[in-house]
């Protein structure tokens, strides 16, 4: 069974030191402004569950007491392996459903990792997490059973410097192929659209 995935390149006008800062998000009010700028009536709400410094260093000892999300996350595709520090995020969102017929609004977390690249841009990693994985260790994301939860979601956000501003990619995919059944293809790839075209 296929994965469905959305891709979107284009360039900013604009520097990374604009583009940056509201795309950390890093307290709950940056993140809905932002949300909310970008998706406008269709994002709801959103919140923040957890933030931590990660280090780039596989020995450094806060790896190894890091949480499991957090490692997976520091290991994603486009992250940076040196001495600055990542920062990762974990986030819910929810929207309003995609559907017109669909009754039921949609809702996601995620952990995000955010990491500078050497040529003075930035990468923003993101991984869905599973209902079970919101109920592990201290993790508590405010998640309701009414809502459908959007689950297996992944996306690679990069942003680098060019004469002309700053060239960014978006890449976003639902793995279909590990679906638990939360989330029905149609739903998914309707919610992969919005979330592109935002």
């Amino acid at each position: 069974m296929l994965d469905s995935e959305v891709l979107a390149v284009g360039d900013v006008a604009c520097s990374i030191a604009q583009l940056a800062p509201p795309l950390r998000s890093p307290n709950e009010n940056d993140y809905n402004s932002v949300m909310h700028a970008l998706y406008g009536s269709d994002f709801i709400y959103g919140s923040l569950v957890h933030i931590a410094a990660t280090s780039r260093h596989p020995n450094d000892s806060n790896t190894h007491n890091a949480s499991r999300q957090e490692r997976d996350a520091a290991h994603m595709p486009g992250t940076r392996q040196d001495d600055d520090p990542g920062q990762l995020l974990v986030k819910t969102s929810s929207f309003v459903h995609a559907k017109m017929f669909d009754k039921k609004n949609e809702q996601m977390c995620h952990a995000e990792l955010f990491t500078t690249t050497p040529s003075g841009g930035f990468s923003i990693a993101f991984c869905s997490l599973a209902a079970r994985e919101l109920t592990a260790g201290t993790l508590r994301a405010p998640m309701r059973r009414s809502l459908l939860q959007l689950h297996p979601f992944s996306a690679w956000f990069s942003a680098e410097p060019v004469n002309t501003g700053v060239h960014v990619v978006f890449r976003a995919r639902f793995h279909r192929s590990e679906s638990d059944g939360s989330c029905s293809p149609k739903v998914a790839s309707a919610r992969l659209w919005r979330i592109v075209k935002g």
